[in-house]
């Protein structure tokens, strides 16, 4: 997954409840082309920020250090930290940079396949 990638939709919103996963495009020059997505294992928390608001302190220094790196695990972060810990000690907080908005998830994890999101799969 490399920054400047477009989501193309978050067709994994099942029933207005939580964000399963993320189809995505990767830009002409980077990385395979065609479909791809992001499943979340376990999905607890989600937050989709508008690039407009993104601030320099939400992405801290992983993109500038990885870059064309997008999607980052940052661990048990401050952001997880107030939430309920009952049901989060497996759990990380994921990032994931697309061209017009960040996507941040807490999940026990992430898959990267190839195509786009299927619910049986």
């Amino acid at each position: 997954m490399d920054a400047g990638q477009s989501c193309t939709a978050c067709t994994g919103i099942v029933g207005g409840t939580f964000l399963r996963a993320v189809d995505y495009f990767n830009p002409p020059d980077r990385g395979e082309p065609g479909l791809h997505h992001v499943r979340f294992v376990a999905p607890q928390v989600a937050m989709i920020t508008p690039e407009e608001v993104i601030g320099d302190a939400t992405l801290g220094d992983l993109l500038s250090r990885y870059r064309p790196a997008a999607m980052f695990d940052r661990g048990e972060s401050e952001w997880l930290q107030p939430f309920s810990q009952g049901h989060l000690d497996r759990c990380h907080d994921y990032q994931l940079l697309f061209y017009d908005h960040l996507v941040e998830v807490i999940a026990e994890g992430v898959e990267v396949r190839r195509g786009g999101f299927d619910e049986a799969s």
